[in-house]
């Protein structure tokens, strides 16, 4: 069903920025196959990405 030319028309322009942090960690292996397996995402102090919408 597309719209008539004279159906009014609403524009909604919104922009969002957010953060999210996380670490993968696997407690039953060693510090040393964690940090192996998983690299910066198994950092202790988290790995972190930038998000715009």
């Amino acid at each position: 069903m597309g719209a008539s030319a004279d159906s009014p028309r609403v524009a909604v322009y919104r922009h969002e920025h957010f953060n999210a942090a996380h670490r993968i960690h696997n407690p039953a292996m060693s510090d040393a196959d964690n940090a192996r397996i998983y690299g910066k995402c198994n950092n202790p102090n988290y790995h972190g990405h930038n998000y715009e919408l």
